[in-house]
């Protein structure tokens, strides 16, 4: 349920914002009640916080992968892609 949450979050977050988004339309988009949403992550700013976490924790294991020297040593190409 959990998942469900987020990824509807992540979702409505993405198109309307932290102030457009409703704990309603999440709610909805993920097939639960919106108790359901405070009881997970005291409500909405708490499952924003959760969605943002989880991107930053993404893009830190691709940026820390492209990090490592590639074949000649360098980091240009593999940084900039990754970023």
């Amino acid at each position: 349920m959990r998942e469900q949450i987020l990824a509807a979050a992540k979702t409505e977050f993405a198109r309307l914002g932290l102030r457009g988004a409703s704990v309603r339309g999440i709610a909805s988009g993920a097939g639960v009640t919106p108790a359901m949403i405070n009881y997970h992550f005291q409500g909405k700013l708490g499952l924003y916080k959760e969605v943002v976490e989880a991107a930053l924790q993404g893009l830190m294991v691709h940026l820390s992968g492209a990090l490592l020297p590639d074949k000649r040593g360098g980091l240009g190409p593999a940084l900039a892609g990754a970023y």
